[in-house]
């Protein structure tokens, strides 16, 4: 059959490589997050109080969610032909004005959020649909797909709409910890144990996620308005902002990238804990770019402000928190080490508050402690022999 026109197939028959890769189709669809996730900052950096967070979490659930629930169609489903193409792109549109309604969402541009979020849902239904007549043998699965989830979320999305607008978020939020729930049901469970997830592709695409939220994490890290002069004090802090940066890439993708990442990483069985940790973890870090934004424009105007210190530093607690559970080690040395970080970190927001810390001092902490963390996985690996890589290597194959 034309490659125009091929229906979705197991991607349990490809090859190991050709199987954990994603496809260029795949990567283009990401891009798309990236302009949601610099909305979402945006929307916290204006209103960096509870209401903002709170609005923020209520928000970034449901466009996670849209991602996930893409990721995990196509870790099942080895699809690019035409008609997927097409429902994609329908899906685009509504994503990006779901992502341009972020910042009135909860007022004037509730109704068009609303609205393109019921779009997507029943894009996700015409996928399921499609494959549901070219993968017979999940039948009881993709049916469960429709019933539990995406058919539900689009019906009780669009009663929310009967509501004023400033009740619907909690229709919104009703309706993903529901799903949430189903994915924990015993019936799914099972269906999953019988249809495996592939491991190798779920880290490779949830790693792709950590990119984006990453890029979205540097553009928030590096914009203040006004634009800075290089300066010497502004030039120390980003340096300092960036190797940080550049250590949390480092140590996330250390932790699901060893030999044997996959069968480590992500329990077959059930998979959902692990999926379910890259939510706060991309939260915590768009949080924590924003507090580093908010601490650079306190290193350029003078004017230092205890709050953005203290939330840098809680971010960085729950990174090194959330890294334990998404890390492929969990040696006893490893978790130690994480748990040790996220100790230091926890226990210096509190000074913070209390004693104000100059930015570029808190930026120095972080950076020395990331700094560490990073230099203990470089003397792991190379300590690590070669037949023991080797003998990893192959027991994953």
């Amino acid at each position: 059959m034309s490659r125009q026109l091929r229906p979705p197939r197991s991607r349990h028959h490809l090859s190991e490589h050709d199987a954990a890769k994603p496809t260029w189709l795949e990567l283009f669809y990401d891009l798309v997050f990236v302009a949601l996730f610099i909305q979402i900052g945006n929307l916290l950096s204006h209103h960096l109080d509870t209401a903002g967070f709170l609005k923020v979490l209520v928000l970034f659930a449901p466009l996670w969610w849209v991602w996930a629930n893409v990721a995990w169609y196509m870790n099942r489903f080895d699809v690019d032909d035409v008609p997927h193409r097409l429902l994609l792109l329908v899906q685009i549109f509504f994503i990006a004005w779901m992502g341009l309604s972020v910042p009135q969402a909860f007022g004037d541009h509730s109704t068009q959020f609303v609205v393109c979020y019921i779009g997507f849902r029943l894009t996700m239904i015409a996928m399921y649909l499609r494959s549901l007549r070219h993968a017979p043998q999940q039948r009881q699965l993709l049916i469960r797909h429709i019933s539990h989830f995406h058919g539900p979320g689009a019906l009780l999305w669009g009663l929310s709409l009967l509501l004023p607008p400033e009740q619907r978020p909690l229709v919104w939020v009703a309706t993903f910890l529901w799903e949430a729930g189903n994915t924990l049901m015993p019936r799914f469970q099972a269906l999953m144990r019988q249809f495996p997830v592939h491991t190798h592709h779920l880290v490779e695409r949830f790693g792709t996620l950590i990119i984006l939220v990453l890029g979205e994490t540097f553009i928030k890290s590096i914009t203040v308005d006004p634009a800075p002069a290089l300066s010497l004090q502004a030039g120390l802090f980003s340096a300092l902002a960036i190797t940080t940066f550049f250590g949390l890439w480092w140590l996330y993708f250390t932790a699901i990238d060893g030999e044997n990442a996959a069968e480590s990483t992500v329990c077959v069985g059930n998979p959902i804990p692990w999926i379910f940790a890259h939510l706060p973890l991309g939260l915590v870090l768009i949080i924590s770019a924003v507090a580093k934004s908010k601490l650079f424009q306190s290193v350029i105007s003078g004017h230092a402000n205890a709050l953005y210190a203290a939330l840098y530093l809680a971010t960085l607690a729950a990174f090194f928190l959330l890294l334990c559970v998404v890390a492929g080690d969990r040696r006893h040395g490893a978790v130690a080490a994480r748990l040790g970080a996220a100790g230091v970190f926890a226990l210096l927001v509190p000074v913070a508050l209390l004693w104000p810390l100059p930015p570029m001092l808190v930026a120095a902490i972080a950076t020395g402690v990331i700094a560490i963390m990073v230099a203990r996985d470089v003397a792991l690996q190379r300590n690590t022999s070669p037949m023991v890589r080797l003998s990893n290597r192959r027991s994953i194959h």
